[in-house]
């Protein structure tokens, strides 16, 4: 997995790098092997507008889908938890989203011809109405 770590307004330190990365290993454990070579993160760090706070923004690509996380927080770790868990919510719903549909095509593919028939004419039914 690759890291772009960088800052607009502050000097970034070796140990907020560390801390950026080690925050988001959270996600990068839970991808494959295939999608951690082609993963890419940019994170920025940034002191926001409003005094005494930092800004974080994660964008997060692997296989062609983006994720991107925005946050402000006093406390420039709370912020980048904050980022991370956005990430991760964000792929947690696409997997459960893809694993619903991939129920309900295997439940379809063990259907015998004539249940498969009487299920879409059942649905045709229910649309006339």
């Amino acid at each position: 997995m690759q890291y772009q770590i960088t800052s607009d307004n502050i000097d970034i330190s070796d140990s907020m790098k560390n801390l950026a990365k080690t925050k988001f290993e959270k996600v990068e454990k839970r991808l494959l092997d295939k999608e951690k070579d082609s993963a890419l993160t940019r994170i920025v760090l940034n002191k926001a507008q409003e005094e005494d706070m930092f800004e974080v923004k994660i964008e997060f690509s692997y296989d062609g889908k983006k994720y991107f996380a925005h946050d402000k927080n006093f406390v420039l770790e709370s912020a980048i938890i904050n980022t991370v868990n956005q990430i991760e919510r964000m792929r947690r719903k696409e997997d459960i989203a893809y694993y619903s549909d991939w129920k309900k095509q295997r439940k379809l593919k063990r259907m015998s011809p004539d249940d498969f028939e009487a299920k879409v004419d059942e649905r045709f039914l229910d649309d006339e109405e």
